[in-house]
């Protein structure tokens, strides 16, 4: 069944049931849980409290700009975190705005275009000849955790729930491996990619964070 929202996990003694959508349920004994922004209102579904949030990301492209050079890699400033990179004729700007607040926001702040317009001049003084159309911005939405690493594995409690959640940005470039390990621990019970245990939900509730130093 495709383009079904999820309404429901339906929940019984032996663990996950199934799923409820507008279209219909589905009945299945595996659920996984890879709903991204929307993650803990998925877990909700089935009694999981989820500590994942939106949070909002801004992208702010160039008009055709030559003064720096477009065989550059991805470059970042490790002391602010703001970081660029070649992007058709121009550069594609980024940076995690420390004041910016959880929700679901997508709209973009022109404030915000003029604080990383600021960043990139002072790293890369040449930026400041740059032009920039706020228009031609935009913004998604990260999934965030308290320690920005995922929370991968079954659902302790609800047999059947497996989570693969709160990526905080580096959800595409991990996707490989979590759909392997996924797979694995479904399949099998055990991955032997790497120690899954460092990345279960049970960790914020036990102190065991995974602190990330940066966070693009």
């Amino acid at each position: 069944m495709r383009d079904a929202q999820v309404r429901g996990i339906d929940v019984d003694g032996k663990g996950v049931a199934g799923v409820r959508t507008p279209q219909g349920g589905l009945s299945s004994r595996t659920v996984v849980n890879a709903a991204g922004a929307w993650a803990a209102e998925v877990a909700g579904f089935a009694g999981v409290r989820l500590p994942v949030e939106p949070l909002r990301r801004t992208l702010v492209p160039t008009e055709p700009f030559d003064r720096v050079s477009h065989g550059v890699p991805m470059t970042v400033d490790m002391s602010t975190g703001f970081h660029f990179r070649p992007e058709g004729l121009g550069f594609l700007m980024a940076w995690n705005d420390p004041s910016e607040t959880p929700g679901f926001k997508v709209n973009v702040d022109r404030g915000f275009v003029e604080k990383i317009l600021a960043l990139a001049a002072d790293r890369v003084p040449v930026f400041a000849e740059a032009e920039v159309n706020p228009s031609r911005a935009w913004a998604g939405l990260y999934e965030v955790t308290p320690d920005h690493h995922p929370i991968l594995g079954p659902v302790s409690g609800v047999p059947g729930l497996f989570l693969a959640n709160g990526f905080s940005g580096h959800g595409v470039m991990h996707s490989p491996a979590t759909g392997r390990i996924l797979a694995d621990l479904i399949l099998d019970g055990a991955t032997e990619l790497i120690d899954v245990r460092q990345f279960d939900l049970s960790r914020f509730a036990e102190g065991r964070l995974v602190k990330e130093t940066l966070v693009l």
